[in-house]
């Protein structure tokens, strides 16, 4: 199992997490201070994760002409730019929509595919243990996020400072840890797709 891959792609997903964490209460607190109503907040906040649903239609279509390295780089470079505008972003709802959607089609790509990787990497024997570690590595993350807030305020522009600064370190470590190799790619016809997964999982698609 390639060690130095897997930390890369855990240290990845955790900043991901945590950028999730703290621009979601971030961007919604801002809009309540600045008089907006609560169906722009609602829709606001629901755009990242438009754009996570969007990213899962354009995972194929990066792996079948990028390298993994150059995939991950245009996610993070994407989430990066969207989370360091954010400071300028709020006087223009429309600026603002464009960029959470950015930041949520980096992240849905690179969430995606570092679970696949991850999941490539492990042995049978304990692949549950490091899924489960990946998993953790998000949602733990995440819950800083918040808790950064709680801590500095949201008119901080200390926290889009820290999360940038996450970003840039993501993209180095993915430099020194990621492959510059394609995803192997069957080319045969697919023969368990979109309506095949609601059929074996209804329960977890609800």
């Amino acid at each position: 199992m390639n060690m130095r891959l897997l930390a890369g792609l855990l240290f990845a997903v955790s900043v991901v997490g945590f950028s999730l964490g703290a621009s979601l209460p971030l961007v919604s607190l801002r809009l309540h201070e600045a008089g907006a109503d609560t169906l722009k907040i609602g829709i606001i906040s629901a755009i990242p994760a438009a754009g996570m649903m969007l990213s899962a239609f354009m995972v194929d279509t990066c792996c079948r002409h990028l390298t993994r390295r150059t995939i991950y780089l245009l996610c993070f470079s994407l989430c990066a730019v969207s989370v360091a505008l954010l400071e300028w972003a709020f006087s223009s709802l429309w600026l603002l929509a464009a960029l959470r959607l950015g930041l949520g089609i980096g992240m849905g790509v690179a969430i995606i595919l570092g679970e696949s990787w991850v999941n490539e990497l492990c042995p049978e024997h304990n692949r549950g243990k490091i899924m489960a570690l990946y998993a953790t590595s998000f949602t733990g993350f995440q819950v800083l996020g918040p808790a950064l807030i709680a801590l500095i305020g949201a008119g901080s522009p200390w926290i889009i400072g820290v999360v940038t600064l996450g970003y840039g370190l993501a993209l180095l470590c993915i430099v020194l840890t990621v492959p510059d190799d394609h995803v192997e790619h069957a080319e045969e016809s697919k023969s368990f797709g979109l309506a095949g997964f609601f059929r074996v999982a209804p329960a977890l698609c609800v």
